[in-house]
């Protein structure tokens, strides 16, 4: 419970760092492929998704320590929540970058 918390928090900070624009947080091999205004664009759009990630992440740790749900349900609606965010950092890469990866 409490990693899912911490890493929830670390997803937080992580969106508010990418829509501030902290150029720490992207890899070199993006920056060379995005610059300027392109490269500001990507990073806000990056944000909600991490966000979204994070509060998921909170949310979850707190139903685990409630057990709310039994085991197998509570993993399958983790994954198909998961699922919308990730899909859409990946799409937000292709539409950025060109490429899914």
């Amino acid at each position: 419970m409490y990693a899912q918390l911490l890493l929830g928090i670390a997803m937080l900070l992580m969106a508010f760092g990418h829509w501030r624009g902290k150029a720490t947080l992207i890899r070199s091999s993006i920056r060379d492929v995005l610059s300027g205004e392109a490269l500001r664009s990507y990073q806000r759009s990056l944000a909600l998704p991490y966000t979204c990630l994070g509060i998921l992440f909170i949310v979850m740790g707190l139903v685990e320590k409630q057990r709310g749900l039994q085991g197998l349900v509570f993993v399958m609606v983790y994954i198909l929540l998961a699922l919308v965010p990730i899909l859409w950092a990946i799409r937000n890469n292709k539409k950025h970058l060109g490429r899914y990866w």
